[in-house]
């Protein structure tokens, strides 16, 4: 299965990916910076790793993916509700890719 997880590179998305993996799923990793992409990767060769700094361009990747896994958030507390509204607005974007497809 192949399964769209969004903070792959992150302290909790990390372990998911690496329970993915282990357990023979292709994993899209998104990370939001430049560096996560090259750690993920080093953590979990078989992972698929991007950038995305927009949720609209992240949404629209979701189609290649059998399953959606979000884990990304931005841990900077000291904008803590700016930061709840752009997860908010992500997880906005994920379930309008979401809506309408096929639980098999």
């Amino acid at each position: 299965m192949r399964v769209f997880v969004t903070g792959a590179s992150g302290f909790v998305g990390s372990a998911v990916v690496a329970e993915l993996i282990a357990a023979g799923h292709q994993v899209l990793g998104l990370a939001r910076s430049e560096a996560s992409p090259s750690r993920l990767l080093l953590q979990a060769p078989r992972c698929i790793a991007a950038i995305c700094r927009i949720w609209k361009a992240c949404a629209a990747a979701r189609p290649a993916a059998d399953a959606v896994i979000h884990t990304a958030f931005i841990h900077d507390f000291s904008k803590f509700a700016e930061n709840c509204e752009i997860d908010r607005r992500a997880i906005e974007a994920l379930g309008a890719a979401l809506a309408g497809s096929i639980v098999p």
